[in-house]
């Protein structure tokens, strides 16, 4: 028997916690952790990722710097690349980044 959607969202509010289920703008092709590491130090490697992409590709990138948000913007101007999405969650910032040159 189907239950009533409204019944269940506080289940699935729960659940979608509990297994910390993510939902981006874009489904990210690659993943790049920087965590402990300053914001300029991952900006290099995700330039070195970034000429091994395909266009379209798209990379998650989490950082726990500080500056993270700030740096991320700057990278996405001088670069030309789309920073489509960042969010910070707790100490760590996730950044959603799309190759679009």
């Amino acid at each position: 028997m189907l239950s009533d959607p409204k019944s269940i969202i506080s289940k699935l509010r729960a659940q979608i916690r509990d297994l910390r289920v993510r939902c981006f703008k874009a489904y990210p092709d690659h993943d790049m952790w920087g965590i402990g590491v300053e914001c300029g130090a991952v900006l290099v490697r995700l330039n070195e990722l970034m000429e091994r992409c395909a266009l379209g590709e798209v990379v998650h990138v989490v950082s726990d710097d500080p500056t993270a948000d700030i740096e991320m913007v700057r990278w996405s101007d001088e670069t030309g690349q789309a920073l489509l999405e960042s969010r910070r969650e707790g100490r760590l910032f996730h950044f959603i980044v799309k190759k679009i040159k």
